[in-house]
């Protein structure tokens, strides 16, 4: 994909010393990461605000009790390489699954890292363009976690509303928060 003409520019590679260790906790999953302070830093607001510099060649620890584990795995391949996956699948489709591409978006929504929640819409885009689906599994996770003025929201409820086939929705019709038919509705 081509980048959006606002990202930023990530620090130069040879300055990525000292490593933040991150400990995220999901019960029974706990998992300890060591990503470089200049680029959390670089990338997210909340990042930016916790960590401190400090002394030269120390690092710092975070702790985040509330999030998944795979999540913040993915935010840490994202800040190294800006893509929510590494490769396409020997049949060309994208292999990252609908539920963690949109808990990367609450992550990045959560923590104020814009450009991962950029990167997180268009990935919902093309895959959805490529598979021809809509991630109506989504729905519940989205309207939990997620506010009216949230792109992840509005995104989702325009594909809803262009792509759903809704002749199967009174069979399903308790599958869907009342809230995301009211919003495709209006």
């Amino acid at each position: 994909l081509p980048r959006c003409p606002h990202a930023t520019q990530p620090p130069v590679p040879g300055r990525y010393a000292p490593t933040t260790t991150v400990i995220v906790r999901t019960t029974p999953d706990i998992r300890t990461f060591y990503a470089p302070t200049c680029l959390l830093k670089h990338y997210s607001g909340f990042f930016r605000a916790i960590i401190r510099d400090g002394k030269e060649g120390l690092g710092h620890m975070v702790q985040l009790p509330h999030d998944e584990p795979d999540v913040f795995g993915l935010f840490t391949t994202w800040i190294h390489i800006r893509s929510l996956y590494i490769s396409l699948t020997p049949e060309g489709k994208i292999p990252t699954d609908w539920a963690l591409i949109c808990k990367a978006y609450v992550f990045g929504d959560t923590y104020k890292i814009p450009e991962l929640c950029n990167d997180a819409i268009d990935l919902l885009f093309h895959k959805g363009a490529q598979i021809s689906q809509v991630p109506d599994s989504e729905a519940g996770y989205i309207y939990k976690n997620t506010t009216p003025e949230t792109r992840l929201r509005k995104y989702f409820v325009r594909q809803m509303t262009l792509r759903f086939e809704f002749r199967n929705l009174t069979k399903e019709l308790d599958k869907y928060p009342k809230e995301l038919l009211a919003d495709v509705i209006v």
